[in-house]
């Protein structure tokens, strides 16, 4: 995930190629790898705070994975 201004979300797949673009709270569901995601929200933080938000999410997908 990249998010530049917070008004927009670029997802990429696991092997780094792009994936799409969408807004939060748009509701429009993206499928990447197998997983249906819906961006929600998006908030600003520092680098550490996001690198945390990424392994949770990680780890949350791996949880539904399994």
């Amino acid at each position: 995930m990249l998010a530049r201004d917070l008004q927009s979300i670029v997802l990429y797949d696991k092997e780094g190629k792009f994936a799409g673009v969408r807004r939060p709270n748009s509701k429009l569901p993206i499928n990447i790898d197998g997983n249906e995601i819906v961006i929600v929200d998006a908030i600003g933080s520092s680098g550490l705070d996001l690198k945390r938000l990424i392994r949770v999410c990680q780890l949350y997908m791996l949880d539904l994975v399994l």
